[in-house]
């Protein structure tokens, strides 16, 4: 990917996340999402080489691979992202040895692949390519797709309802940058740690210890508050989630524990901003989708079609994006 900054997605991924919207989706896409993608690795031949591009954790890349199992075809799958990425932390149980299917690349831009001409059948991505330097990479993925090669996209529109969510999701984080909720926590744990009950006993009566508890009480009724009315509160959820982890590594392994889940908590928040900040400037419009064709056709791909990816009852998804290479 080329928006925004790669550490922030190199800390999303460390997390353990699957796909990009993990706030969305608690394992791996599920729904008219994943149909799309398993119609396409259906109808592969068997032996067909597949890119997936920006995958992340591998989300697309498991589907493909796990779509292959079924059918007991054999698909030669690599994965490649920008950031540095950990697909052994996103997969567990049954899924695991799919790994095993997929070769996956780190620190691989989409733009400068380093595979050979012709080098794949299929390439995918899902929430990637708008992500993107759009015409380098159309360049690059055509140099390395083999004739009559074909690449399917989906990709974010700014009318979808994954847009509205981060839209609101921001907005939380805005309130939790305001509410100081982390350094108020990290306020009162210095105050109160490594203190006897007669020492906590005397701090109840410090008017310090009293601004302290109120600041940090009133950011967490904020936070609170905010989760009841939203109908996408898992970023604040994380947030006193971490707090609350903070508190109880206080008293079961003391103070540095309980500052670096603070700190834990702060990191993953900022996962979230850059990631959503990043989402919401690769959002394509429809204009946007057509000059995608016209790059297309500038190097060489006479087949392109788009058509939006609705899911019920939610709604607009994104973009679903079809080119082949010919002759």
């Amino acid at each position: 990917m080329s928006i925004g900054n790669a550490d922030s997605w190199d800390r999303y991924w460390a997390h353990g996340f699957l796909t990009s919207c993990a706030d969305a989706f608690a394992g791996n896409y599920e729904g008219s999402m994943r149909t799309v993608w398993e119609k396409r690795f259906s109808a592969l031949p068997d032996g067909s080489r597949v890119l997936d591009i920006c995958t992340g954790n591998g989300a697309i890349a498991l589907i493909a691979a796990a779509t292959a199992r079924r059918l007991d075809c054999k698909l030669l799958i690599h994965a490649i992202d920008l950031a540095d990425i950990h697909p052994e932390r996103a997969v567990h149980d049954e899924a695991r040895p799919l790994l095993d299917d997929i070769n996956f690349h780190s620190r691989t831009d989409v733009c400068e692949t380093g595979f050979t001409n012709d080098s794949f059948d299929l390439i995918s991505g899902h929430f990637a390519l708008e992500y993107a330097d759009r015409e380098p990479a159309v360049r690059e993925l055509v140099r390395i797709t083999a004739e009559n090669g074909e690449h399917m996209f989906v990709m974010h529109s700014t009318e979808s309802v994954i847009l509205k969510t981060a839209a609101v999701e921001l907005e939380h984080i805005d309130l939790l940058h305001g509410s100081a909720l982390f350094e108020r926590a990290g306020d009162f744990l210095r105050l109160v740690a490594n203190k006897s009950a007669e020492e906590k006993e005397a701090l109840a009566k410090m008017p310090e210890a009293e601004e302290r508890r109120t600041a940090l009480n009133r950011a967490a009724a904020l936070v609170s508050a905010a989760i009841k009315q939203s109908a996408h509160p898992e970023i604040l959820r994380t947030a006193l989630g971490h707090v609350s982890a903070a508190y109880k590594a206080l008293a079961n392994e003391g103070l540095d524990k309980a500052l670096q889940q603070l700190q834990q908590g702060a990191a993953e928040i900022a996962a979230n901003a850059g990631r959503l900040a990043d989402l919401r400037q690769a959002a394509s419009t429809l204009q946007d989708i057509k000059h995608l064709g016209e790059l297309y056709a500038k190097y060489g791909f006479v087949d392109f079609s788009f058509d939006v990816l609705k899911e019920e009852p939610a709604g607009l998804i994104g973009w679903i994006v079809h080119a082949r290479r010919t002759g």
